[in-house]
């Protein structure tokens, strides 16, 4: 282990993925225990329901973000390592006057437009008792993450991890538990999640507050320029918007498009065997995470050889770390499906082709990372743009005919898709390789 720690911007990250971990395991255990009780308190179709309207409006939330809370990382980070930290609360409040219209556009568009998507497209009219509290969560949301992420940038990990895994799911559980005793409709799980949603983000806010309030005074150390306008705010965030949502459409546009060709049994199926695949990557997540502020540090500080090793340890660790869970899951798919539930054995191969699809992901390393904290988040989102558009176009071929497992290959193929051209982008902007094959990491 000596070789990985000996360097001190990579024992950083390994250090703050420690306290990820432990947040993000603690995540984990929250996500997969609320699962359990939507699908044993109320039912699978419950389940589907509520996917379908948290699909719906984490989507919502990335375009009411303007892709600020991925970009404030940035914003964050670079302004810390070069000693401006007045310029973090003048951007802070530029991105809050960008960000809150926004959601309140989308919110009362979801409003007005949530009777016609349920009875229209999904042809489900009681639908829209779920689809309203989830427009509502759009703005809290969207707040929450800005603050999540601009905590990441200060590399608070222990927060950041806090409130990206734990707060939201953790309440959640307790509020379904309580409201299982009172309702078992349909749109408990989401009105459950609102409240939760609502809370974390207050309590982002405070932290988030405090934080910046203890931060000295401004001690630049170079002569760099950062913009402060708007113009450029936007410049930096709109691709990351789009790569933003893309990402998320990856985990979302199956339930949607399951939703719409197939029924709310298929769609909770789907919805857990997706959220179990997500194990498989856990570690990759969790270093990501941490790693995002060093790649944007090293960057801002010309340190291009330092952060080509980083990069490399990075993806070593994770594939090393991660190879026993891959294991796991597709060797016992059907054990691990039951645990939630007999009937859900039968998303069992679906388990296994996502997991498939993941595995490349840990291959690439953090290449989506490292193209957005180094100026570019283009490339990253052309190859995302690749990825999202190979997986519509196959989710619709392939659910009429395959069901939930037509929907996972369709996801499995886009992710492959997208982490190749990355990679392939890292090489050709950066000359650093992000894949790991020992031929290749040499180089």
């Amino acid at each position: 282990m000596f070789f990985l720690t000996a360097d001190r911007h990579f024992k950083e990250i390994i250090t703050g993925s420690k306290t990820s971990l432990v947040f993000r395991l603690l995540g984990v255990a929250t996500g997969y225990l609320q699962i359990l009780v939507v699908t044993r308190l109320f039912s699978l179709e419950a389940m589907g329901v509520f996917a379908l309207g948290l699909s719906i409006m984490l989507i919502l939330s990335s375009f009411g973000s303007l892709g600020m809370q991925n970009a404030q990382v940035r914003f964050v980070a670079e302004s810390v390592a070069s000693g401006a930290y007045s310029r973090i609360e003048r951007i802070y409040r530029k991105v809050l006057s960008l960000t809150v219209p926004a959601s309140l556009f989308l919110t009362a568009m979801f409003f007005a437009l949530g009777p016609v998507i349920a009875q229209k497209v999904f042809v489900s009219p009681g639908l829209e008792l779920t689809l309203i509290p989830a427009a509502i969560c759009i703005l809290p949301n969207v707040l929450l993450r800005i603050h999540t992420e601009s905590l990441r940038g200060l590399k608070h990990i222990g927060w950041y991890a806090f409130f990206a895994n734990v707060s939201t799911t953790s309440l959640t559980i307790l509020l379904r538990l309580a409201a299982s005793t009172f309702s078992r409709a349909e749109r408990a799980p989401m009105l459950a999640y609102l409240c939760a949603i609502f809370l974390s983000a207050v309590f982002s806010y405070v932290i988030w507050r405090k934080s910046i309030s203890r931060l000295p005074a401004d001690m630049v150390r170079k002569s760099v320029p950062f913009p402060e306008n708007y113009r450029h705010l936007i410049s930096v965030s709109l691709p990351m918007l789009v790569t933003t949502t893309i990402l998320l459409m990856f985990g979302w546009v199956d339930t949607i498009l399951l939703g719409i060709l197939s029924t709310k049994h298929e769609v909770g199926m789907y919805y857990v065997a997706y959220k179990t695949s997500m194990l498989s990557i856990i570690i990759l997540t969790t270093v990501n995470s941490v790693s995002a502020p060093t790649f944007a540090a090293l960057f801002t500080q010309g340190k291009l050889h330092r952060l080509k090793e980083v990069v490399r340890k990075n993806t070593r660790l994770v594939l090393a770390t991660s190879m026993p869970i891959l294991l796991l899951l597709v060797i016992f798919p059907s054990p691990v499906l039951r645990m939630f539930g007999t009937e859900l054995n039968a998303g069992s191969t679906a388990l296994v082709i996502l997991v498939l699809g993941h595995t490349v992901n840990i291959l690439c390393g953090p290449v989506g990372h490292l193209l957005n904290m180094t100026g570019n988040q283009k490339a990253f989102l052309y190859a995302a743009t690749a990825g999202i558009v190979a997986n519509f176009l196959l989710d619709i071929l392939l659910i009429p005919r395959f069901g939930i497992e037509g929907a996972a290959a369709a996801s499995a193929i886009g992710i492959v898709i997208m982490n190749i051209s990355s990679v392939i982008s890292a090489k050709i902007n950066l000359d650093i390789w992000t894949i790991y094959f020992p031929t290749i990491s040499r180089k």
